[in-house]
Parts: structure tokens; C-alpha cells; sequence
């Protein structure tokens, strides 16, 4: 469930790469760049992994899956996910190019110090 196609330590292109078994957003090209990329992971990293909610449903659970747009909505199934695009639809793009600028503006400055 990759969310953007380069590594979030060195912005590297990452093929299949290694995903973070915790969230499961988090993209590395090696393991190297994952344990570089521990501590400022985690903050990210650890609310992630906890109880999330149905954004159709509202049922709770910690299997739920993440939109591949954006990552911020969740649904138990292809049919929740499915009763709830035409609603989700605009805030996904807005949030994943949201995500996409903050991540490169990130990795900019990580590589300016």
C-alpha cells in the first residue's frame, strides 16, 4: 500500500521498496533509509497503527484500509469505499496534494543541514 513512488528518507524512486509493517504508508528504498528515518517516522508512524473508524460505517477496528489516495480516510470493505467516493472524492486529491508537497518539502530540508 505504497503511498508515493520515492523513498521517504532520500527521495530516491523505490520500486517494490520496503513498506513500514506498522502504519503501512511509510516507502524506503533500504532498509538502511528505514532506520535513518526511525525517529522522525514514529511521531507519524505510531498514530497511525491505532483504532481507526469507517469513514462510511463508522465501525472501528485496526484491519480497516486506508484510501490509496490520500490515506486519511478508512473503510471496512470495496463497498463502503465505493458508497463513499462520490463525497471523498475532492478532499482525497485536495489532501493527497496536500501530502505530496509536505513530503517533498521535507525531504528538501533533511538534505539541506
Amino acid at each position: 500500500m505504497p503511498r508515493f513512488s520515492e523513498c521517504w528518507r532520500c527521495g530516491n524512486t523505490v520500486g517494490v521498496g520496503i513498506i513500514c509493517n506498522l502504519c503501512e504508508v511509510a516507502k524506503y528504498c533500504s532498509e538502511k533509509c528505514q532506520r535513518n528515518d526511525i525517529f522522525r517516522h514514529e511521531a507519524e508512524c505510531i498514530p497511525g497503527s491505532i483504532l481507526k473508524t469507517c469513514t462510511t460505517c463508522r465501525k472501528s477496528g485496526r484491519d480497516l484500509k486506508a484510501c490509496t489516495g490520500c490515506y486519511r480516510a478508512f473503510y471496512c470493505d470495496g463497498n463502503c469505499q465505493r458508497r463513499n467516493w462520490e463525497r471523498h472524492k475532492i478532499d482525497c486529491r485536495e489532501d493527497k496534494e496536500a501530502l505530496e508537497a509536505t513530503t517533498q518539502l521535507i525531504s528538501a530540508q533533511c538534505y539541506m543541514v
